[in-house]
C-alpha cells in the first residue's frame, strides 16, 4: 500500500517530514547552483567555443525553452500519476544531459544537451513546492517552503563562488561534470526518502498529448521570437512569424481547454482570487529580479573586464540573503503574506531606481549592497507569495498550480533576459547606458507588481490569507 505521506503535529515535524524537506532542499540547492554556474561561465564558453554571445546565450535560452514548455503539462502528469516518479525521472534525465554537456565540442552540441537537461528540469520544477505543500501541516507550510527556497539561495551563493574558483583553475567543462554528479545524488536520495503519496486525481482522466503539443508549441515559438528579437542578424519577418505561430497555437490550446471536462490547465484556477492575483505579480518580479545576474555578468566581465571570480564576489550577495528564506516563511505563517510582500516590492522599486543612477560610478562594496537589498526584497516577496497562492488551491490541483507559478516565474526570467539582450544589442558600445535603461525598465516591472498586489488587497478587503476560498481540505492531513 502506498504511503499517504509524512504527518506531524504543527509544532514538532516528524523525522520523515524533516528528511523529505531536506531532500527537496538539496534538490533546490543543486538547481540554484546550476543557474549561477552556467550564467557565470557564459563569457568563458563563448571564447572557448569561438562563438558569439547571441549564440551562446542559447545555452540558457534553449534550456528554458524546453523546460518551460513542459513544466505545466509535466506537473499535471505528476497530479495524475505521482510526483515522486516525475521528480526522480526528471533529475535522472538532467544528470545524463549534464554529463554529455561536459564533453560537448561545439555550440550546437552544448545547446542540444542543455535542451535535454531542460526536459528533466521541466519534469521537476513544479514538483518540489507541490510536494512540500502536499505533506506539510498548514501551520508549518510557510517555514517548509522557506527552508526549501533557502536551498536555491544557498546554491546561488555556492554556485558563483565555486564556479568562479573552478573557472580560474580549470575549464567550464568541470562545472557541468560536478553538476551531473550532484544531480545523480539527488536521484538516489529521492528514491530512498521521498514518500509515495497516492495521487488525488483519478487516472481515468487521461492525459491529452494534443494539449501538450499546442501548449508547448505556443510557449516555445513565443520564446523563440522573443530571443530572436534581440539579435539584429535575424530577419524581422522570421521573428514576427514566430509570434504569429505562438498566437495561433495558444488560441488552439485555449479552445481545447474550454471543451474538456478535465483540462491540463484548469482555467478555473485563475478565478481563485489569491492564486490568480499571484500570477502577474510573480511574472513581473521575475522579469525584474531574475535577469539582474545576467546584466551584472555581461556588464562586469564584458565592460569592466573583471574576472569570473571577481564578478562572483559581487553577484553572490543577491542569493546570499535568501539563504534565510525560512524567516520569511515564519513571518508569513505568523502575520500573513501581505506585509512582507509589500515591503519586499517597495525595496525592489527603490533599489532599481538607485541602480539606474549609480551603477556607472558605484564602487564594488556599493554594488554588493545593492545586490544584498535585491536579495532582501526576494526574501520578503517570494515565499509569502507561494504560500498564499498554493494555500488557496485544492490539493488535487497543487501540482498544476505549482507548475503554473514555476512557469510564469521562469517565463518572466526569459522575458527579462530577452529584453536585456535586446537592450545591449540596441546600445552596442554604450554598455553603461544599456545597463541604466535595463534597471529603469526593471523598476517599471516592480511598480506593476506593486499595483497588482494593491488591487489584490482591495478586492479582498485587505485580506491576503487563504481562507475558505476553495473547497480545499485541511493540509494537516494529506489523506483527506
Amino acid at each position: 500500500m502506498e504511503s499517504k505521506g509524512p504527518t506531524s503535529s504543527p509544532s514538532t515535524p516528524s523525522i520523515r517530514l524533516k528528511s523529505t524537506i531536506a531532500t527537496l532542499w538539496a534538490a533546490q540547492f543543486v538547481q540554484g547552483a546550476s543557474i549561477f554556474f552556467v550564467l557565470l561561465a557564459l563569457p568563458v564558453i563563448t571564447e572557448d567555443l569561438q562563438s558569439t554571445i547571441f549564440v551562446i546565450i542559447w545555452v540558457i535560452f534553449g534550456h528554458a525553452l524546453v523546460s518551460q514548455s513542459l513544466v505545466v503539462p509535466m506537473s499535471r502528469l505528476g497530479d495524475l500519476y505521482g510526483r515522486k516518479i516525475m521528480f526522480v525521472l526528471g533529475f535522472s534525465i538532467a544528470s545524463v544531459a549534464l554529463g554529455l554537456a561536459s564533453i560537448a565540442t561545439d555550440p550546437v552540441q552544448l545547446i542540444a544537451f542543455r535542451m535535454l537537461q531542460g526536459l528533466g528540469a521541466g519534469m521537476t520544477f513544479g514538483m518540489i513546492p507541490a510536494l512540500i505543500v502536499d505533506i506539510a501541516p498548514k501551520t508549518y507550510r510557510g517555514r517548509a517552503l522557506g527552508i526549501s527556497n533557502s536551498g536555491i539561495a544557498l546554491g546561488g551563493v555556492v554556485g558563483p563562488i565555486m564556479g568562479g574558483l573552478l573557472l580560474t583553475v580549470t575549464s567550464w567543462r568541470t562545472l557541468f561534470g560536478v553538476l551531473a554528479v550532484a544531480e545523480l545524488g539527488i536521484v538516489i536520495a529521492g528514491i530512498i526518502i521521498l514518500p509515495n503519496i497516492k495521487p488525488i486525481s483519478e487516472k481515468v482522466h487521461r492525459f491529452d498529448w494534443k494539449e501538450l503539443l499546442a501548449f508547448s508549441g505556443a510557449l516555445a515559438t513565443f520564446l523563440l521570437g522573443l530571443t530572436w528579437a534581440g539579435d539584429s542578424a535575424i530577419p524581422r519577418e522570421r521573428t514576427i512569424l514566430m509570434f504569429v505561430i505562438a498566437l495561433v497555437s495558444i488560441s488552439i490550446f485555449l479552445f481545447m481547454e474550454t471543451r474538456k471536462e478535465h483540462p491540463m490547465l484548469d482555467l478555473k484556477l485563475f478565478k481563485i482570487r489569491l492564486f490568480g492575483g499571484s500570477v502577474p505579480i510573480a511574472t513581473m518580479v521575475a522579469m525584474a529580479v531574475r535577469s539582474t545576474p545576467l546584466v551584472m555578468v555581461l556588464y562586469l566581465q564584458g565592460s569592466l573586464g573583471l574576472s569570473p571570480a571577481e564578478t562572483a564576489v559581487i553577484i553572490v550577495f543577491l542569493p546570499a540573503v535568501q539563504v534565510f528564506n525560512v524567516i520569511s516563511g515564519w513571518i508569513a505563517d505568523r502575520i500573513g503574506s501581505g506585509i512582507p510582500m509589500t515591503i519586499g516590492i517597495s525595496i525592489y522599486i527603490i533599489v532599481f531606481l538607485t541602480l539606474s543612477v549609480r551603477v556607472s560610478s558605484a564602487s564594488v562594496p556599493e554594488l554588493m549592497l545593492y545586490m544584498s537589498l535585491i536579495g532582501l526584497g526576494s526574501l520578503l516577496t517570494n515565499v509569502p507569495m507561494m504560500s498564499m497562492a498554493l494555500g488557496s488551491l485544492p490539493r488535487s490541483s497543487l501540482g498544476v498550480g505549482s507548475g503554473i507559478l514555476s512557469n510564469v516565474r521562469h517565463l518572466g526570467n526569459m522575458l527579462g533576459q530577452g529584453v536585456t539582450i535586446a537592450v545591449f544589442g540596441l546600445f552596442i558600445g554604450q554598455s553603461v547606458v544599456a545597463v541604466q535603461w535595463i534597471f529603469l525598465i526593471s523598476m517599471g516591472y516592480t511598480i506593476i507588481a506593486g499595483a497588482f498586489l494593491l488591487m489584490l488587497k482591495l478586492r479582498g478587503g485587505g485580506n491576503l490569507e487563504a481562507t475558505a476560498e476553495t473547497g480545499r481540505t485541511s493540509p494537516e492531513n494529506p489523506a483527506q
